[in-house]
């Protein structure tokens, strides 16, 4: 009889056991998703995204250089030996960039709208996507909106620009 009740003991303890355990998974699971959700995501990461998705739609290849890992290396650091930068709107943002020539490779670190080395990888996507166009979805019509006409007058007069409202 006492056997029987240290089993059911122990047996108790073990369902409880996994019971915490889902429990205390749980609580870990909503806190790693919190965390995920709280985290924006940046310019640069949207335009990864971005790029992988034109490749896939334009076959469009990466750019073949080669580039130096110097995402471990500070960007003040890189600036003092910066040989060359470059400014463009890309997709989502100002991007600027400048890079290092070492003897192993072109560094390449962004300016702006963040400022750090990057990887090898990031640097090929950088200089693939300066080189892309983006299209930019229409606008959709508004039924209030301004219109723009420019009507020349003829002669030596000037044209005269028409900001009626248009209603549709």
């Amino acid at each position: 009889m006492r056997l029987a009740a240290v089993v059911a003991k122990v047996n108790l303890m073990m369902r409880n056991s996994h019971t915490i355990f889902a429990i205390q998974f749980l609580m870990f699971l909503a806190t790693a998703l919190d965390s995920a959700r709280a985290q924006p995501i940046s310019a640069f990461q949207q335009l990864q995204a971005k790029v992988i998705e034109r490749q896939r739609i334009t076959n469009i290849p990466s750019t073949p250089e080669p580039f130096v890992d110097c995402s471990r290396t500070s960007a003040e650091q890189l600036d003092r030996f910066s040989t060359g930068g470059m400014s463009q709107y890309i997709f989502n943002a100002m991007y600027q960039w400048k890079w290092v020539i070492t003897p192993n490779g072109r560094c390449v670190y962004l300016v702006a709208p963040e400022n750090r080395g990057l990887t090898s990888a990031e640097a090929t996507t950088l200089i693939t996507a300066s080189g892309m166009e983006f299209p930019v979805p229409p606008e959709p019509q508004s039924s209030n909106t301004e219109h723009v006409q420019v009507r020349p007058l003829g002669g030596d007069k000037m044209p005269v620009l028409d900001l009626s409202k248009q209603h549709n």
